[in-house]
């Protein structure tokens, strides 16, 4: 039996408490050497242009990273999504990364996920990334069209060789 997908929601921040303490941010990361760092750089996560969206299995941060910032060298502001499943499980569903960006950001908009250079890998919790241009933006790569190669079932899937699994919710896409 296939679960139906829930809509990912907006979660009331004034409610939402990070799960790590100052204490994790110190053993987690060495740099940080003192309890003021510790607590300064909670305190800025708290600050930083964000918002959260969940459903049953994911939760996803949502962060404007401003044009040419330390994080975006791009000459456009961009969108980054970072989802993790609640029960912060490995797993990885294409068609769920696809729902959560249709969900949150709107069907119209177009976003990556990153399989960064060794030395900018950040790699902990089971955290997926997509980073997502502004609306009406298209990367000059991928598919130009879409739809001709659709094969939305399992059995349109075995004729080409493949598999595929049945949709969380078939009215999703209609």
């Amino acid at each position: 039996m296939v679960k139906i997908w829930q809509k990912m929601k907006p979660m009331d921040m004034k409610d939402f408490k990070w799960s790590w303490s100052w204490q994790d941010i110190m053993k987690k990361y060495p740099e940080f050497k003192s309890k003021a760092k510790a607590k300064k750089f909670l305190r800025d996560l708290e600050k930083k242009n964000q918002n959260k969206w969940s459903n049953d299995l994911y939760v996803c941060t949502v962060s404007k990273l401003g044009a040419n910032s330390k994080e975006n060298l791009l000459d456009r502001e961009i969108t980054e999504l970072s989802i993790s499943r609640v029960d912060r499980s490995a797993h990885h569903d294409w068609r769920h990364l696809q729902y959560i960006k249709n969900d949150v950001l709107g069907e119209d908009i177009e976003g990556v996920e990153l399989f960064p250079a060794q030395n900018r890998l950040v790699d902990q919790a089971n955290q997926f990334w997509m980073y997502c241009l502004p609306k009406g933006e298209r990367f000059p790569f991928g598919f130009v069209t879409g739809g001709k190669k659709r094969i939305e079932t399992p059995e349109g899937a075995k004729q080409f060789g493949g598999s595929q699994r049945e949709f969380d919710n078939p009215e999703y896409y209609k």
